[in-house]
């Protein structure tokens, strides 16, 4: 008897030290595979950026149809009716843009309002002709080409220039009814109407600009390594990869919240007009990954919940069979 004892303690002992081992090697596999899947998706993601962001010929492809959006052309229409403004009385602004039977019996503040009206739609008729669109396709082109060299560099500053883009749709305004107002217009240097990359934020941009180019293998190579001793030491294969799915389409999620609010805080120190600018290009650039992450995501953890619930299902029904 005394001998039966002392074998059910030891069994009973081997028993809780195995399933204390199983626990450990389980609880490590889901560490590793949930880290190999985070490093795997972080290597997507800078792939997928410095592609779409750094690659000038996809930004270019990308950002081209934000030309007839509200924001890129309010952003030229301000500029351009800035420039006008400053070159003539509100009076000359009428005399050159309106016809003299709308400037019978109006006040000076009502023919520059009516004159500015007139300006605008004038300028957003030439933001819709073709001759705007190659003009717009050349300008972007540079502007990043441009602003890829200054992150490339160690300077203190960079700038997105939006002059030639300016400038260029001043000169196309020619052979519009304002061609008086833009003879006497004295542009200034295209460089004025550079959007700057807030100082206190460059450094961040440029390490992280640097990361996409440098570190991607190396991130990939770690994400399989953690991926294969999170195969080797899985017990539960089933529950480990519910685990992993789980995480993982708990940190696609955190991606997609990050991507979404990504274009308000890069543009949240711009003027009103560059603001909604920055939003635009931003928003636009991030669109394809905010999409997948957010469906990724929710196929995610929609897969580990609906397994998890159908391991209990199953669980319950076999425990009433044997009862």
């Amino acid at each position: 008897m005394w001998f039966n004892g002392l074998v059910a303690t030891n069994t009973s002992a081997q028993d809780s030290q195995t399933k204390k081992h199983h626990y450990a090697r389980t609880t490590l596999a889901v560490v590793f595979g949930v880290l190999a899947t985070w490093l795997l998706l972080f290597g997507v993601v800078t792939t997928w950026l410095n592609r779409a962001v750094t690659d000038t010929n996809t930004y270019v492809a990308t950002v081209e149809p934000l030309s007839q959006q509200d924001a890129v052309k309010d952003f030229i229409i301000t500029k351009v009716d800035e420039q006008l403004r400053q070159s003539a009385s509100g009076v000359d602004l009428a005399t050159f843009t309106l016809p003299e039977g709308e400037r019978i019996g109006k006040t000076d503040e009502q023919l520059k309002a009516a004159a500015i009206t007139s300006i605008n739609e004038t300028i957003s008729q030439t933001l819709d002709s073709e001759a705007f669109q190659s003009l717009w396709r050349a300008s972007i082109r540079t502007a990043h080409k441009q602003l890829v060299t200054q992150l490339d560099s160690d300077s203190d500053t960079a700038t997105f220039n939006m002059g030639p883009t300016i400038t260029g749709a001043i000169v196309l305004l020619e052979d519009t009814k304002l061609a008086p107002l833009i003879a006497r217009l004295d542009l200034p240097d295209s460089r004025s109407f550079n959007i700057k990359l807030q100082s206190e934020r460059l450094a961040s941009v440029r390490n992280a600009y640097k990361l996409f180019k440098q570190g991607t293998i190396l991130l990939i190579i770690v994400a399989l390594v953690c991926l294969a001793l999170a195969v080797t030491l899985s017990v539960h294969h089933v529950k480990t990869l519910r685990r992993i799915v789980l995480g993982s389409g708990v940190g696609l999620l955190l991606v997609w919240v990050a991507v979404t609010t990504a274009p308000s805080k890069i543009a949240a120190n711009s003027d009103a007009s560059s603001k909604a600018l920055i939003e635009a290009v931003a928003d636009v650039l991030l669109r394809d990954l905010r999409l997948t992450t957010l469906i990724a995501g929710t196929v995610f953890i929609s897969i580990g919940v609906l397994s998890e619930v159908y391991d209990l299902v199953q669980a319950r029904k076999t425990k009433s069979v044997t009862k």
